[in-house]
């Protein structure tokens, strides 16, 4: 079924004031083939029915620089509100392939750029860049659906391409230009169309699925993307309405490994673990809608969208845990570290739950099934251990068990065991644990031992909070008569 688009666009009171302030200086300038448009997102969103900040100016006969430096001077003549106009350098690297003004006016902040067309060289993404028409602008987007137009002057949508609107009121993602062509062009388009698919919930035409699939993309892909786009891309699908189906499009059209890109010096065979990707997507599709409905903790918690991105990453690289890469330069690193930090350039927070997460898959299952034997002492400090990751732990490892269960009733079980082990946690006050500190602090242990600092503080802290786990309603005196009979521990 069509989507009902809003045409006429319709403006807020403040979108319409800013058309009618830069109405009112275009006829100041008395230039009458000036056609300011504000175009790609913006147009998109509010035919949608959609809210949007993100305006963006093209101009058909004069440099962002020059109009918006204009038009600052306008509205201060005016005694409206504006501020000064700032230049946004070309940067490539972050696909900025021209030089973008922006400046605030009545307190929105406005890019101005005029329209381009663009050339490109073979072994590079960064176009050869000049004045040009808007269907030159159109064509040389990622979509016919964000190449559409708002025409500020005559207060209409334009449709160079003439499939956007079509394509948009029936949700197809389709390239303006052959798709092989437009991603060769720029491999980066590849992963937005993803991104948009994922957001929006839209289908991608034939060809854009079959220019997807080609080797030939993905080499590029490696080759003309710096991993910092790539990981901006990834991050914003995985936030999206419905980041599974973003990973499902790249499972489907073989770019897993070109995104989450392995490191060199992999052990022989590791190409398995590559492809364990694919079935770590897999499972997360048949799995991962069943799961949220019998687990409300999960549930809840995948609302958040950094746990979400963290869990989906866990679980689609839980095929690298145990795998170490290595170099003649480096220390042996985890793959899975790699491909985060180096692959993605994602966060430093972001590299540390995924880490922790895939890494204790294995010994956390282990603590789950035998916890009803363990010491409260033993379980927390394993929990301990996970920093404050224990939840991000706790999912990834029950996902990658139930994937892995050999029917309905050991998937039954196994959620039952990780529910009841979730509880036994909150009871026995470990959610924290990470933040648990000795009772006695090291000034006070110096002087209650009559021993100098060294290092069996180290040792003695740690005791320290063993016994505290041991014994949760220990007193701090209490403590310290067991560290007088038990000072022999810390000796060197």
């Amino acid at each position: 079924m069509g989507r009902l688009l809003v045409n006429p666009i319709q403006l807020t009171a403040v979108e319409r004031r800013i058309c009618d302030v830069i109405r009112d200086y275009c006829a100041q300038l008395g230039d009458a083939g000036l056609r300011p448009r504000i175009a790609g997102g913006w147009v998109r969103d509010k035919l949608l029915g959609l809210e949007s900040e993100d305006l963006d100016i093209v101009l058909n006969n004069v440099t962002g620089e020059r109009f918006a430096s204009g038009l600052v001077e306008f509205l201060k003549a005016q005694g409206g509100g504006a501020r000064g106009v700032h230049k946004i350098q070309r940067n490539p690297a972050r696909s900025k392939h021209l030089e973008t003004c922006t400046t605030t006016v009545l307190g929105v902040a406005v890019d101005f750029v005029n329209l381009r067309s663009e050339t490109y060289a073979e072994e590079s993404r960064v176009p050869t860049v000049e004045f040009g028409t808007p269907l030159q602008d159109a064509m040389r987007r990622d979509a016919t659906l964000n190449a559409l137009f708002y025409n500020i002057l005559e207060g209409v949508v334009e449709d160079f391409t003439g499939r956007g609107l079509t394509d948009l009121a029936a949700g197809v993602l389709r390239t303006p230009m052959p798709a092989r062509q437009t991603f060769l062009d720029d491999p980066l388009r590849v992963l937005r169309l993803v991104r948009f698919a994922a957001r929006f919930g839209f289908e991608l035409d034939g060809e854009a699925r079959e220019g997807m699939a080609d080797r030939d993309i993905h080499a590029a892909l490696v080759r003309k993307i710096s991993r910092e786009r790539v990981g901006t891309e990834v991050h914003k699908m995985l936030a999206s309405a419905d980041p599974l189906y973003g990973l499902r499009l790249l499972r489907d059209a073989g770019l897993l490994p070109a995104v989450f890109l392995c490191p060199d010096g992999l052990p022989q065979g590791a190409e398995r673990h590559a492809a364990g990707m694919d079935d770590q997507v897999d499972a997360l599709d048949a799995h991962l809608s069943v799961l949220r409905e019998r687990s409300p903790g999960l549930a809840a918690a995948l609302e958040d969208e950094a746990f979400r991105e963290r869990f989906l990453l866990s679980t689609v690289l839980a095929c690298f845990r145990g795998v170490q890469a290595t170099s003649t330069k480096k220390q042996p690193v985890e793959a899975v570290v790699s491909i985060v930090r180096e692959g993605l350039k994602l966060g430093r927070a972001t590299v540390g739950a995924v880490q922790m997460a895939v890494r204790s898959i294995d010994s956390y299952h282990e603590m789950v099934e035998n916890y009803g034997a363990w010491s409260r002492a033993r379980v927390g400090l394993q929990l301990r251990g996970l920093e404050d990751h224990w939840r991000q732990c706790h999912y990834t490892a029950m996902a990658c068990q139930y994937f892995v269960a050999a029917d309905e009733d050991a998937r039954q079980t196994l959620l039952d065991l990780y529910t009841r082990f979730e509880k036994h946690v909150c009871e026995e006050g470990l959610e924290d644990v990470h933040k648990l500190r000795p009772m006695i602090d090291g000034n006070r242990l110096v002087k209650l031992l009559g021993m100098k600092g060294g290092p069996w503080m180290s040792r003695a802290m740690s005791m320290m909070v063993e016994w505290q786990l041991e014994n949760p309603n220990g007193t701090p005196d209490e403590l310290a008569e067991w560290l007088q009979t038990h000072r022999q521990d810390f000796l060197p």
